[in-house]
């Protein structure tokens, strides 16, 4: 593990070298989540080799620095503050796939997309529902809870030094306990079917998969209704909005839009619970800190009026 000019690190003890394990300092997360925004971490660590998982995160501890883990960053949006002491990603030694008769395990930064091809290829059936999901397989495990609990035949997740196996229960557990474990694998199981039925299957769940779902509601109904009967399809709050084609959406419309990302979701969630009675839920979390104090989240409205504030905010 190496320290880019590590004289100025923002950390007070140089991390020491350890093979397998890329280390930056003052690294932009920008660069690392889907929605390109948001500010830097003070140390960025890459772990590309699984035999030196614990060096990093021993020398990690020894040095006191606070660590945040981040998957593929499809659903995480960073603030424009940046992030406190160190976040982590798994690399490359981490993605891996084994299929076999009855079942697929993978490392747990494998596309949750690629582990859904090679049960595919192998007549599994069983893994249909993540068609569609974003990411990394332990992001789909770790929060699509309906659609993969009974494929899950167990969770790999990193604990004293070595990896033990959750049953996804208990993972699901820890997660809404505020413990959530580093996830390193995952181990599937499925029923062997007909290829092709398999594949058709797969190809239906896919057309009705929405990966890029901001909003959704707990007891799995489409959102899109509440939210366009809330008059929120176009809504936009300076840098971020509602597309009026995918209501169920937020987008960054620009680099720093960590903030707006945050308050329009906030005020679409109030919007609707005012409008229809209905709570959205959110696949999406927030990691890091404000760049600075702004003014409280308006109140969703009209999308014309939530425009014409936002235009005014700009020009102050």
């Amino acid at each position: 593990m190496t320290v880019d000019d590590a004289a100025d690190a923002p950390v007070e003890v140089v991390l020491p070298v350890i093979d397998g394990v890329v280390v930056r300092r003052d690294e932009p997360l920008n660069r690392h989540t889907a929605w390109r925004c948001g500010g830097a971490c003070d140390v960025w660590v890459v772990v590309h080799a699984p035999s030196a998982l614990e060096d990093a995160l021993s020398a990690l501890r020894a040095a006191g620095i606070r660590l945040s883990i981040l998957g593929a960053g499809t659903r995480t949006i960073v603030r424009e503050g940046g992030v406190s002491g160190a976040v982590l990603r798994l690399g490359s030694g981490f993605c891996w796939i084994v299929a076999g008769d009855d079942g697929v395990s993978a490392g747990a930064a494998a596309p949750a997309a690629a582990v859904v091809g090679a049960a595919i290829a192998r007549g599994l059936a069983g893994f249909e529902g993540l068609a569609g999901s974003p990411g990394t397989i332990a992001s789909a495990v770790l929060h699509d809870d309906g659609k993969v609990s009974r494929a899950v035949a167990g969770v790999g997740v990193w604990s004293r030094g070595k990896e033990k196996e959750l049953s996804v229960a208990e993972l699901h557990a820890a997660r809404d306990a505020g413990r959530t474990p580093l996830i390193v694998s995952v181990r599937l199981v499925g029923d062997r079917r007909d290829p092709a039925r398999v594949r058709a299957k797969a190809d239906d769940a896919l057309r009705k998969a929405a990966a890029s779902q901001w909003f959704t509601l707990p007891n799995g109904a489409d959102p899109v209704p509440l939210i366009v009967r809330a008059e929120l399809s176009g809504a936009r709050l300076r840098g971020a909005a509602i597309p009026a084609q995918s209501p169920a959406m937020l987008v960054a419309l620009e680099a720093d839009a960590g903030r707006d990302l945050e308050l329009l979701s906030a005020s679409a969630i109030e919007r609707v619970v005012t409008v229809t009675g209905a709570e959205l839920a959110t696949r999406v979390g927030f990691l890091g800190r404000q760049r600075a104090a702004v003014e409280a989240p308006p109140v969703a409205l009209h999308p014309a009026t939530m425009h014409r504030k936002a235009k005014r905010g700009r020009g102050r």
